[in-house]
């Protein structure tokens, strides 16, 4: 797979021990729109918006949902926005998620846990397991990935404006974030290098490969029907011996 991109990720380096030329990754971030997504129900949010610690460190968390070749990964992103003594913080289980809140409570005499300008609650043990295990994430979502011709994007709840939940809530569709750098939210901690630079080269050119092929062939179906030909000889003369 040949990769077209302005950024490094942590799978680029497997290009070095050869690549597939007829592969072709153009991998622009980029906003794009998901539509006719059906009900978001099944995914359930973890009621936290920020950890402060001693006044002057903030976490900011972001509810992340990284769309990966056809399925989904839930993640916790905690992103330092105060003095910076802290460094960012990514999650994939509850189990991981939760000793770290053990830490941070076991190492600061003050820790508050904001639920949107509000004094939260530490989010429990089994509320953070319904968040990243949750039965919605173990489905195929191939036709997201297939309807803005993508196989990599994330979709965060700190990114949505107020008109993007209008739009979940009356148009069934959403804002997502397209080819997504995968480096930042350390996703090499569910797929290594290797395997995260096959999968995607394999899902462009099969899954989406094949959803341009369909899309073609549907389109020149319509332009031979719009033209009063018969879908069998198109643009041919029907032989003498058929009539």
């Amino acid at each position: 797979m040949k990769i077209v991109s302005k950024y490094k990720d942590y799978y680029d380096s497997v290009v070095a021990y050869g690549q597939d030329s007829e592969t072709l990754y153009i991998r622009h971030t980029e906003k794009r729109v998901l539509k006719n997504v059906g009900s978001l129900k099944g995914f359930l949010p973890i009621y936290l918006d920020e950890i402060v610690v001693h006044h002057n460190e903030t976490y900011e968390v972001h509810q992340i949902v990284i769309g990966f070749c056809g399925k989904l990964y839930p993640c916790i992103l905690l992103k330092s926005i105060g003095l910076k003594q802290f460094k960012n913080k990514v999650f994939y289980s509850a189990q991981d998620l939760d000793e770290y809140f053990d830490k941070l409570t076991s190492s600061n005499k003050h820790i508050e846990f904001v639920e949107y300008y509000d004094q939260g609650v530490r989010p429990s043990l089994s509320e953070l397991e319904k968040y990243f295990e949750n039965i919605a994430y173990a489905k195929d979502y191939t036709n997201w990935f297939t309807s803005i011709n993508c196989p990599v994007f994330t979709i965060n709840n700190k990114l949505f404006k107020k008109e993007d939940y209008e739009n979940v809530r009356l148009n069934n569709e959403f804002p997502v974030e397209a080819n997504s750098k995968l480096k930042d939210l350390e996703f090499y901690k569910v797929k290594d290098a290797f395997t995260c630079f096959q999968e995607i080269s394999q899902f462009i050119s099969g899954v989406l490969a094949d959803k341009e092929t369909k899309s073609s062939e549907i389109s020149n179906l319509d332009k031979i029907r719009k033209r009063g030909f018969d879908e069998k000889y198109s643009f041919r003369k029907e032989s003498k011996k058929n009539k």
